[in-house]
């Protein structure tokens, strides 16, 4: 019997090129072109994001039952943050600034963003102290939290990094507090989005999740908060 193998570094390279050019097909939805080539830029972004989220789920199924994978260390994994922010800060060619492809409206219009992708490699070796080192590392953590479009790697990021049983008091309270000066704070660089960048609906939605996500990571703590 013969056995199918194959080498979990290069999935990762295939998964990284696949998302690199749904955001670079992204960025090209907004240039004026014809109706045919919108069509074009257009089915080129889903399939390309169809084929990158495919390959991300059997890289987060690998993971979890294997050693194998390469895991980025957080130096890295802050650096990419870096770079998809500053990316999506520049304008789009021929669109207002305010209408640029920013790194918040992603969240709520696309499947999947940069940020899922990093979260979802950020666990590869489930190392419970990378999710508490992430956070600490990270100087604009609102990228984590309001980029990510699955809440629920959000969600799994914080409970790990503030678990009383792990945590010790205060770095669990510190990374609390930053959590709520994202998701409670003035947001004014959301604010000012021209109409219409963002669906209304869904960013109540996103809000009221958050919300929601507040609530069950301030739980284990909610005496200590209180004081």
């Amino acid at each position: 019997m013969g056995f199918l193998r194959f080498d979990p570094d290069r999935l990762l390279l295939l998964d990284r090129a696949l998302d690199e050019t749904a955001e670079q097909l992204e960025s090209l939805r907004h240039v004026p072109v014809n109706d045919e080539i919108a069509r074009l830029i257009r089915s080129a972004h889903d399939l390309t994001r169809m084929q990158q989220m495919r390959v991300s789920h059997v890289l987060s199924q690998l993971g979890q039952h294997s050693n194998s994978l390469s895991c980025p260390t957080i130096d890295e994994l802050v650096e990419q943050f870096s770079v998809w922010v500053d990316s999506s800060r520049s304008p789009v060619p021929g669109l207002p600034e305010s209408q640029s492809d920013h790194w918040w409206i992603r969240a709520t219009t696309d499947d999947s963003t940069r940020s899922d992708h990093l979260l979802r490699r950020l666990a590869c070796d489930n190392d419970s102290r990378r999710a508490g080192l992430l956070i600490d590392s990270l100087a604009e953590i609102a990228v984590l939290i309001l980029g990510t479009s699955d809440l629920q790697l959000v969600e799994d990021l914080w409970i790990r990094a503030t678990d009383p049983a792990t945590t010790p008091r205060r770095v669990a309270l510190e990374r609390i507090h930053r959590f709520l000066d994202v998701v409670y704070g003035d947001r004014h660089w959301e604010q000012g989005l021209a109409t219409g960048s963002i669906d209304p609906v869904e960013r109540s939605r996103r809000e009221r999740r958050l919300h929601e996500l507040a609530a069950r990571v301030v739980a284990p703590w909610q005496l200590e908060l209180s004081r």
